[in-house]
């Protein structure tokens, strides 16, 4: 009986322990897949291009109203984001929509301010990245669809 008992316990273990390994792999990798690679062209740099401005808050649809905890931090901080690049800080901005999406991956507004801090600092390909993540998210908003849109125009315009 003690034998059956401890291979159960060695078992649970073993899986608890996969389950922890898996969960810090992931966790350890969402910043490396929000952040890509980022490269600026040749004989350029984030302060030598400059994208055409955001729109202005007050312009920006409402955020969907969801309640729990987890979205509304999310939210609060996609907030904290939006007014750096209101005033010109895009790397400050990126990092806190990157602490935003981690805790709500699935927030498109967040992934169309990346795209924008992106544009901010010259680096289309970043921004048409995650223009895509916010077509994806934002697709059944017709307000945040049409955003998107405008923004995609923004960024493929040379």
């Amino acid at each position: 009986m003690m034998e059956i008992h401890s291979k159960k316990s060695l078992r649970r273990s073993e899986i608890l322990s996969t389950a922890f390994k898996t969960i810090l792999f992931v966790l350890a990798g969402v910043p490396f897949l929000i952040t890509g690679c980022a490269s600026f062209p040749s004989g350029s740099s984030p302060r030598t291009q400059q994208a055409s401005k955001p729109e202005p808050p007050h312009s920006q649809p409402e955020a969907p109203k969801k309640t729990d905890s987890r979205t509304i931090a999310s939210l609060r901080l996609t907030d904290q984001a939006q007014k750096l690049i209101a005033s010109n800080q895009p790397d400050q901005a990126i990092r806190i929509i990157e602490q935003a999406i981690a805790i709500d991956p699935t927030n498109g507004q967040n992934y169309y301010f990346l795209a924008e801090a992106w544009l901010m600092k010259g680096d289309r390909n970043q921004a048409m990245s995650f223009n895509r993540l916010a077509e994806i998210y934002l697709e059944t908003d017709a307000a945040w669809a049409l955003k998107v849109t405008r923004q995609k125009e923004r960024i493929t315009i040379k």
